[in-house]
């Protein structure tokens, strides 16, 4: 019972806050049986313990320090594991990809002036992802009072790195 009163709690204030109904998610719910040895006696059935993990979609990174200190003092004990990722990643990567291959064609114009050659046919295409976006993140336990300062969240950046090869024949 108190479990369900700290979740239900924690996702009204959620709502409350605006965040969408399909931007909380249950990642894990377990039931754990707890016992306590007790010498001479031996294990002792002591109750349950429950755990929830939800995943949160903070859409306005401008609440993530009110949302934090908030599910804290709405019953959470254990809040980490933030991280910043893009809506449409396939969108920046997309773009990224189009810039490197303008570049790389500009290159491939000026190194063909240089050596006195013509580029002819594209022959062969490549790409690979400078990695994956970086992202600043915060881990950790927290518990916040009432009273206490909401934390600043920075977002820092995301970066979309895409690297292209264009093999042209020359004349």
């Amino acid at each position: 019972n108190k479990a369900a009163e700290a979740i239900n709690k924690i996702v009204k204030f959620l709502e409350d806050s605006d965040i969408k109904e399909k931007d909380i998610k249950t990642k894990a719910y377990n039931i754990y049986p707890r016992y306590e040895y007790i010498r001479d006696k031996g294990r002792i059935f002591k109750g349950y313990e429950v755990r929830q993990t939800i995943e949160i979609k903070i859409r306005k990174i401008e609440d993530a320090g009110k949302i934090l200190s908030g599910v804290t003092q709405m019953g959470a004990d254990n809040v980490g594991g933030i991280s910043f990722v893009l809506d449409n990643e396939d969108k920046a990567k997309r773009e990224a990809r189009q810039k490197a291959i303008t570049k790389a064609k500009e290159k491939a114009e000026r190194l063909a002036d240089d050596l006195g050659v013509e580029l002819g046919q594209l022959v062969s295409f490549s790409e690979s992802e400078g990695g994956m976006p970086i992202f600043r993140s915060f881990k950790g336990n927290v518990a916040f009072e009432e009273s206490a300062a909401v934390p600043e969240i920075p977002a820092g950046e995301n970066k979309i790195s895409i690297s292209v090869n264009l093999t042209y024949q020359i004349k």
